[in-house]
């Protein structure tokens, strides 16, 4: 790949053919693929009938003679001519290249992971790719189910430092050029019956196609760690029924499929297994593991509503709630995550905090603790808790817009103020 006058990046494929695994492929899930490969093609490991036919698993109703006698059968792959594909860009040979608007990385992972994501930027993206996992596949050294790191999907194939690797992505994007958007897919989960949720095939075309859609900014096409993936494919403009969308398969592309305890130990996992390569790095790309940080606590949104009050219990007036917060918070987040975590859910603790004070959250009237002699004590022990909170977020407010705004409007509020002072001296002096 290379990148072109016109500043966009541009690729040739050096292979002088197509390479597929040949298990599953008929003409029902990707004619054009069966078409592509009917001449001037090689199957290495595939039955083979006596009639001289190809046979693997997937083409039982295909086979002109149901009884006909196999030679042998293993069923593996299929290599094809790219000349061959009808669908093949008119500028496949050019020297120049054909245009690259998406890099799409794809990890094999049967539990856990969106069918299909978007990356925020080209770091973002980068940091997405480096932090993939996959489960062992023929081309890799371990056998078997494993689920591990493949970084780039190049783990079989590196053979240079990886962390010089990483940089060489990092300065691709410079000035003048645009780079292309980056994708995740997952087209291999699985449900409880070990049976695959995506039918695959010809119809990942559709996520393609959404894809393609999303980088030309066509509105109205839902993002895709939310919307239910049948609503979002129809609006592909593909026919209705060209995929069954069976009961529980829009789990694949809704936002819980990335909240399972498997992504908080991904997520662990993941820095584990990147530390090493930081020092391969610019100084000036270090700041790109904090937004990618963000990116995959704030993906989870359970924590987006949980951790605003774990936050504010650390603020609490009794002591063991206190001390119980604060243990869950470094337990969870330890040394240097405690302040990033906090960073990161700042401006949804402030907001929990500001509704709480001007008595617009449901907690305001809940029913009081045991400790507490009436409702109006309960709401001065409220605010002070979540002004001591705000207290606590306000430095973070330095290097967040959105914190210093809503920060700036509740303390310039001067009737909540004079409330909260007349309500309780003590909060006052808070």
């Amino acid at each position: 790949m290379k990148f072109g006058e016109d500043g966009r990046l541009y690729g040739i494929n050096p292979e002088a053919g197509f390479f597929g695994v040949a298990p599953g492929t008929s003409n029902k899930t990707n004619p054009i693929a069966v078409a592509t490969f009917q001449k001037n093609s090689i199957f290495t490991k595939v039955g083979e009938t006596v009639g001289g036919e190809y046979f693997w698993e997937g083409l039982e109703d295909e086979v002109k003679d149901k009884n006909v006698d196999m030679i042998n059968w293993l069923g593996q792959k299929s290599l094809c001519a790219p000349e061959l594909a009808t669908i093949i860009h008119p500028d496949w040979e050019s020297p120049k290249g054909v245009p690259i608007d998406a890099v799409i990385f794809g990890g094999r992972r049967p539990a856990g992971g969106s069918l299909v994501y978007e990356t925020r930027s080209w770091l973002h993206g980068i940091f997405t790719g480096a932090c993939l996992k996959s489960e062992a596949t023929a081309a890799a050294e371990y056998k078997g189910k494993t689920v591990m790191h493949d970084r780039m999907a190049m783990r079989p194939f590196m053979r240079y430092n990886f962390g010089h690797y990483l940089q060489h992505w990092i300065d691709l994007n410079q000035e003048g050029r645009k780079v292309p958007g980056i994708h995740h897919v997952n087209w291999f989960r699985k449900d409880a019956n070990n049976k695959f949720l995506w039918p695959g095939f010809g119809d990942n075309i559709r996520v393609i196609d959404w894809i393609i859609r999303r980088l030309d900014g066509e509105p109205d096409l839902g993002s895709a760690s939310s919307a239910h993936a049948a609503a979002l494919l129809e609006k592909s403009g593909h026919p209705v029924g060209f995929a069954v969308f069976d009961s529980g398969f829009s789990n694949v592309f809704e936002a819980a499929a990335a909240e399972e305890t498997g992504s908080v130990r991904d997520e662990i996992d993941s820095e584990v297994a990147l530390r090493e390569l930081l020092d391969f790095l610019s100084e000036k790309h270090i700041e790109v593991v904090a937004i990618c940080l963000d990116h995959y606590l704030t993906f989870m949104g359970k924590l987006t509503l949980i951790m605003p009050f774990v936050l504010l219990g650390t603020c609490d007036s009794s002591l063991s709630v206190a001390n119980q917060a604060e243990s869950l918070l470094s337990e969870n987040f330890p040394g240097e995550k405690s302040q990033q975590a906090i960073s990161i859910f700042a401006l949804s603790t402030a907001k929990v905090a500001i509704d709480i004070i001007s008595e617009r959250h449901a907690l305001t009237y809940a029913q009081k603790y045991d400790c507490e002699d009436s409702p109006e004590q309960r709401f001065s022990r409220l605010s002070t808790q979540c002004l001591l909170t705000l207290a606590r977020l306000a430095p973070f407010a330095c290097s967040d817009l959105h914190l210093s705004e809503m920060l700036d409007g509740f303390f310039k509020d001067s009737a909540i103020i004079r409330k909260l002072v007349k309500s309780d001296a003590s909060v006052g002096t808070h």
